[in-house]
């Protein structure tokens, strides 16, 4: 899809057909209103989500908390161009890089920046499923699906990858930081995804996952029955981002 074309009229045509979808549906919990979002979420707040295409300038506030994870970082930051990123899914990637040309896969310009059939053929090996995944993905321009598959070990050999795959899990309160510092980058340098936080106003933030009652989530959640099933880092470090931004 080009940049420049919003997805915006193709995923509200989309959403009236899914009307009943509980990730498309804001809800009460504990008396209190909440929003789900996720890639799949209708506009506006697929917006939300770390896929979203919301590129992103890595500055040196941020820079600081980055390298506790990627020692190496500040290092390959040679230029402007390498601090610049189509999403913080890229960014977040980046950092289990652990060799210059991995990082520079992620990057503005990079071999997984943007949506095209070339970048989906190491994952599917197939041309026409390779435009099946630029058209799916390219609807509501989630980038970010890019780095997410990157980050799977299965595809290293494919992409000739060299990553510290280990990083992805990191403490609670190293990981707390990172996500702020990516979220606050986000939201920091994109008005429009900014404006779509500040219209959730008080409401709770939950990272749709459907799985999360039956098999646990710690990035996402669901609510059955009143019952917030996951831990909802995510939802949670969003609206820590929220507040320091929005009010």
């Amino acid at each position: 899809m080009n940049r420049d074309q919003s997805p915006k009229r193709s995923v509200e045509t989309t959403a009236r057909t899914n009307e009943k979808d509980p990730a498309r549906q804001p809800r009460l919990y504990h008396g209190k209103r909440y929003v789900y979002f996720n890639s799949s979420s209708i506009y506006p707040f697929y917006l939300l989500n770390n896929f979203a295409l919301a590129p992103v300038r890595l500055d040196d506030t941020a820079l600081a908390v980055l390298q506790q994870v990627n020692p190496e970082l500040r290092s390959w930051l040679t230029s402007d161009e390498r601090r610049r990123f189509p999403s913080i899914q890229h960014l977040w990637a980046a950092l289990q890089a652990t060799s210059v040309s991995t990082f520079l896969k992620f990057i503005e310009g990079g071999q997984l920046a943007s949506l095209t059939a070339e970048a989906f053929m190491p994952f599917v090996a197939d041309e026409t499923r390779a435009h099946n995944k630029v058209a799916y993905w390219g609807e509501k321009a989630n980038v970010g699906v890019l780095a997410k598959m990157a980050s799977n070990p299965k595809y290293q050999q494919a992409l000739n990858m060299e990553m510290d795959y280990a990083r992805a899990h990191l403490k609670l309160e190293l990981e707390r930081a990172v996500w702020l510092q990516l979220l606050r980058l986000k939201f920091e340098q994109n008005a429009p995804h900014r404006e779509v936080l500040r219209r959730t106003k008080d409401a709770r933030l939950i990272e749709f996952e459907r799985g999360a009652q039956r098999h646990g989530s710690h990035w996402g959640g669901v609510v059955k029955d009143d019952v917030l099933y996951g831990d909802n880092a995510i939802g949670n470090y969003l609206e820590e981002v929220r507040a320091q931004l929005c009010y």
